[in-house]
Formats: structure tokens, C-alpha cells, sequence
């Protein structure tokens, strides 16, 4: 962890936090704060390009660990002799949800736009975004998925 930093625990994680700003606006304009959580984590919009972030989050030491962590995996079992066709047979809430943040991005980017799924896990997302005309890409930071 951290140098003395104390260690918060939070969703069945622990780390240290660091307080963030804007990740597009360098330098970025006094952000206007959404929510604050029960922890004292803050959700902040940005004014001047709208996106949304949280701060204070977790490090980035302290993230590879949540991530690399044995309790944060996914049940793979669930994946053995996948298909599509099952996938979107059966409509369950992991094929709902995708498809409804696809609708949303064509909504607001345009029904070819281009998207970055930082963060995919298994790549649902991208997957759900390719088959409705989206040009979809994906990247996660962990090894395990």
C-alpha cells in the first residue's frame, strides 16, 4: 500500500486513495460534485467536456491488486460451450444490458460510431456494439479475464 496512506475498504476491496481531476482536461476547470458516497468517495462531472469520474478512487497500485485478485474474476464455467446464439436465446440481464448501452451510444455518437471499452471484461459490451453496426474495441487491465 501506500507510504503511511490509510488503507479504506470498499466493496469488498482494499487500498489506498488518490484525489483525480478531470482525466481529458489538463488543466481541468473546477468540477461540479454529482454525489458524495457514504465512503467520501465524490462523483464529479466536468464542466467544460462532461465527463463523469470519481474522486478520491484508488491507486493504481492499489487497483492492479483488486484486479489481479481471485475474488474479482468472473466465473468462467458460465462461458464453457458458449455461443451467441444461447447468449441472446436466453435474454438474460447480461444480454439486456449491453445491448441497452449500445442503444445509448448510437443514440448520442451516431449508429457507426467508433468505441473504446476501457475496462471490458470479457468484452459483452463490444461484442453486442460489432453485431448492431458500432466499431467496437476493447482493452482491461487484468490478466485474469
Amino acid at each position: 500500500m501506500n507510504d503511511g496512506a490509510p488503507v479504506i475498504h470498499s466493496g469488498g476491496f482494499a487500498g489506498t486513495l488518490e484525489e483525480t481531476a478531470c482525466p481529458t482536461c489538463r488543466p481541468a476547470p473546477p468540477p461540479r460534485r454529482l454525489y458524495l458516497s457514504a465512503e467520501g468517495i465524490g462523483y464529479w462531472r466536468c464542466p467544460q467536456c462532461q465527463i463523469e469520474y470519481a474522486s478520491p478512487r484508488f491507486d493504481e497500485a492499489s487497483l492492479l491488486r483488486i484486479y489481479e485478485n481471485a475474488a474479482f474474476l468472473i466465473d468462467k464455467s458460465a462461458h464453457e460451450n458458449w455461443t451467441h446464439a444461447q447468449w441472446q436465446r436466453q435474454g438474460g440481464r447480461d444480454w439486456r444490458v449491453p445491448h441497452l448501452k449500445v442503444a445509448l451510444v448510437k443514440k448520442y455518437a451516431g449508429a457507426h460510431a467508433r468505441v473504446l471499452d476501457v475496462g471490458c471484461a470479457t468484452g459483452v459490451f463490444c461484442r453486442a456494439g460489432l453485431d448492431e453496426g458500432l466499431r467496437c474495441e476493447g482493452i482491461d487491465v487484468s490478466k485474469m479475464l
